[in-house]
């Protein structure tokens, strides 16, 4: 019966291979050992059946496991007797000569079953979130909001309000601050902040604003602002402050946030509401 600590020694001799093992997570091993054991499968792991059955040789599934050299060996004496034999071709000969060299490579198997494990769980992730979006829309019709509606109400509620409404942050498929649609408690300043995923990075602003503008606000020696949050709470007299920002950057960021004031005219009047406050 062939086990994970089995399948483990058996890779002993084959360092590249016992790299890769070492390497993967544990629900990958049990599955790696699962599909090499199950001898009615002709394929496994995204291999062809001659792949399968190669590995299968390495790890030892058959029984003494078989160094990959001697594999390689007699594969190529088998397409040498067929070309003999007149049943394939010069050209067909070179061409299966080729696949079998290619397992040669050390990170021949490692890397196919690793790009094999990365598919299923892209597809897995991809179910996941098709299933948290599905019901967090039912949860918006439930509440009578409809799609157009849903920038506006991400951005009037808080993360903590949001996760009490939708649950465990299923909310999050909504937000994309690319489209600059975020709760409203990231837009704070970073220094009131107490973990980097309660803000909003500046740099989404790079697609809103002019490059003279961008890198006088977010270069690597100030970085006057380092949060979109960082970038509302500042007043025209501190932005006019940072080295390199001129009228024209002024004119930039009021254009931008009169796109932020239009798109979500509540968010913005807090923000200048709090900001008169600081003042006083």
């Amino acid at each position: 019966m062939l086990n994970e600590t089995k399948l483990k020694e058996m890779l002993e001799g084959n360092q590249n291979l016992k790299e890769y093992f070492d390497s993967i997570s544990e629900e990958q091993k049990k599955l790696l050992v699962s599909e090499l054991s199950n001898l009615e499968k002709d394929s496994v792991l995204g291999l062809s059946k001659e792949e399968t059955k190669w590995l299968r040789e390495i790890t030892g599934v058959y029984g003494e496991p078989t160094e990959l050299k001697d594999i390689v060996k007699r594969e190529r004496a088998k397409v040498r007797e067929q070309y003999k034999n007149g049943d394939i071709n010069s050209s067909e000969q070179y061409q299966m000569n080729k696949k079998i060299e290619k397992t040669r490579k050390p990170s021949y198997f490692g890397n196919r079953v690793r790009v094999h494990f990365f598919e299923r769980e892209i597809k897995e992730t991809k179910e996941e979130i098709s299933k948290t979006k599905k019901a967090t829309y039912e949860k918006l019709d439930a509440l009578g909001i409809a799609k157009t509606e849903v920038p506006s109400y991400i951005m009037a509620h808080t993360d903590d309000e949001l996760t009490e409404t939708f649950g465990n942050h299923s909310y999050e498929c909504l937000v994309n601050e690319a489209a600059l649609v975020f709760p409203k408690n990231r837009l704070k300043v970073k220094a009131n902040m107490e973990t980097d995923s309660e803000y909003i990075p500046f740099y989404i602003t790079e697609d809103y604003l002019q490059p003279r503008t961008y890198n006088a606000l977010y270069n690597k020696e100030t970085k006057a602002a380092d949060t979109l949050g960082d970038l509302l709470y500042m007043s025209d007299e501190e932005l006019m402050e940072v080295r390199g920002f001129g009228a024209k950057s002024l004119e930039d960021i009021n254009k931008f946030k009169d796109l932020l004031s239009e798109k979500y005219p509540e968010t913005m009047e807090e923000i200048e509401h709090e900001k008169t406050k600081v003042r006083k």
